[in-house]
């Protein structure tokens, strides 16, 4: 595209990122303004009919638009990597959301899924710095006691 436009190849990328940038930049915010508009005047429900317009008037300029590029020489999809990623990313997903309703403390996976949704990676129990045995009463004073507790 650069040697059609007489442009050289840094001016062009320099041109194609300054536009990406601008399109980045007015989605982020027209998106929000778009959003609140439709949820106060169809409903919020309609935040997800938008993106179908949208997707059939792309995909209606890419067929008229985009050639095909097709490497002869590449290879096959992988469709049985493709199955055993989504039933892997589905087991992960129902694990983490269904933990808590189904007992993450039972059966020999629990405190597997406990660490998994309870702390940050790398971080051990032992490591942590223990526990007071006996905390203070909070009283009506002691707010105002410091100014950094009392927020002033």
């Amino acid at each position: 595209m650069a040697e059609k436009s007489g442009m050289s190849s840094r001016q062009w990328w320099t041109l194609v990122l300054g536009v990406f940038g601008a399109a980045i930049g007015g989605a982020t915010a027209i998106g929000p303004l778009a959003g609140g508009v439709l949820t106060d005047t169809l409903g919020w429900r309609s935040i997800f009919f938008i993106n179908l317009p949208i997707g059939v008037a792309a995909f209606a300029a890419g067929v008229a638009r985009l050639r095909e590029s097709r490497d002869p020489a590449g290879g096959h999809a992988d469709w049985p990597g493709t199955a055993l990623i989504t039933a892997a990313l589905t087991a992960l997903m129902f694990a983490l959301i269904a933990a808590t309703p189904i007992g993450a403390r039972k059966g020999p996976a629990g405190p597997f899924v406990r660490r998994l949704v309870s702390q940050r990676p790398g971080r051990h129990a032992a490591s942590r710095p223990p526990r007071p045995r006996h905390r203070r009463a909070a009283t009506d004073a002691q707010p105002c006691a410091s100014p950094i507790r009392g927020g002033l």
